[in-house]
């Protein structure tokens, strides 16, 4: 069934980074919030983009029946032989659960380094589980945006279009999605690494390596379908002196379905180069308008070992220096590939 956009008409602004007054972290980090009301007033601001596509559910067992108490006890003189018995099974299983397990972990890592799709995660290690997970993500967008979405005219781009800022010397331009590609919204109930103006989150390993590195050869834009004043706070605070980031697009530059996802069309970009712009999201559909510009990252909530964004830079590196980076990633992730991939 074609899922079509539904589309507001309003004018689109570039929103920019504001340095209105400075705090700083428990950590020591400058930070450079928007000044903002309470947030109860203003809670539709904050609204992040965790909701605009589910993530594929895991089946949840039955909670399990406890074992029934046998109603015959053994006899006293049996006890003994019973306890012996007993050890020498628990020995015996021990020692057969371990060698299973290590054949299995041994097929695992064998199948995970041969899986043909093992390059869309980037970090070295990674389980079997999680790139199954990223994969079945992944496909799940690439499938919807090529069967069921459909773009909207070029007329109605044309009035959506807003300018982006260009950088001299810099001719490629990366757009970064944020929540659980650059950071992650905490809940009342998780441990946090900041809190500003009422938004708890966590920042990714490396996420300020990347940015630093990669701002270098790229004009980099974060692109997200969260709102304004909450993009704002986070991208002040990821970059406080406003050396990396140019500018944000928001849930107001997204076209959104009659479902409720939120597309990151990059026609809305006035004047921009296909060829030489790559979008990086969590999740695929949301650049499915444009599936060769984008890149499809490991969704991150909290894990501290996480290195995506270290090695997703040294690709991005490679990707600056070409001169379509479509072809690029045509190639080298065969996106395409993967919608029809029995996974």
């Amino acid at each position: 069934m074609n899922s079509k956009p539904h589309y507001n008409t309003h004018k689109l602004t570039l929103t920019k980074p504001s340095k209105k007054s400075q705090f700083y972290s428990d950590d020591g980090e400058s930070t450079t919030p928007h000044s903002i009301n309470s947030f109860k007033q203003h809670k539709q601001e904050f609204q992040t983009d965790d909701s605009d596509c589910g993530t594929p559910i895991s089946p949840s067992g039955k909670t399990p029946q406890k074992p029934q108490q046998s109603k015959f006890k053994p006899k006293p003189s049996t006890i003994q032989q019973l306890f012996t018995n007993t050890a020498k099974n628990v020995l015996q299983n021990k020692q057969t659960h371990s060698d299973a397990e290590l054949k299995t972990q041994k097929q695992y890592e064998v199948s995970v380094k041969n899986h043909p799709f093992r390059h869309l995660i980037f970090g070295e290690s990674v389980s079997e589980t999680t790139l199954k997970k990223h994969l079945l993500l992944t496909q799940r967008g690439l499938i919807y945006a090529t069967k069921c979405l459909k773009g909207p005219s070029d007329q109605f781009i044309k009035s959506r279009q807003v300018e982006v800022p260009k950088e001299e010397n810099k001719s490629k331009v990366l757009l970064l999605d944020l929540d659980e590609t650059l950071i992650h919204c905490c809940g009342s109930k998780e441990q946090a690494q900041v809190n500003i103006n009422q938004i708890s989150f966590n920042v990714r390993p490396y996420t300020n390596y990347f940015l630093n590195k990669l701002s270098q050869v790229y004009s980099i834009f974060v692109f997200t379908a969260s709102s304004p004043s909450y993009a704002s706070i986070v991208v002040d605070y990821l970059d406080p002196d406003q050396t990396k980031i140019i500018g944000i697009f928001s849930r107001n530059h997204c076209m959104e379905t009659k479902n409720g996802f939120f597309i990151k069309d990059l026609r809305t970009l006035k004047d921009i180069d296909l060829s030489s712009t790559l979008i990086v999201d969590n999740l695929a559909h949301s650049f499915g308008l444009q599936i060769d510009n984008g890149i499809p990252i490991l969704e991150w909530n909290s894990d501290e070992k996480d290195e995506e964004l270290k090695q997703l830079a040294e690709y991005l590196i490679r990707a600056s220096q070409v001169e379509d980076v479509r072809i690029f990633n045509r190639e080298n992730l065969r996106l395409r590939e993967l919608i029809n991939y029995q996974l």
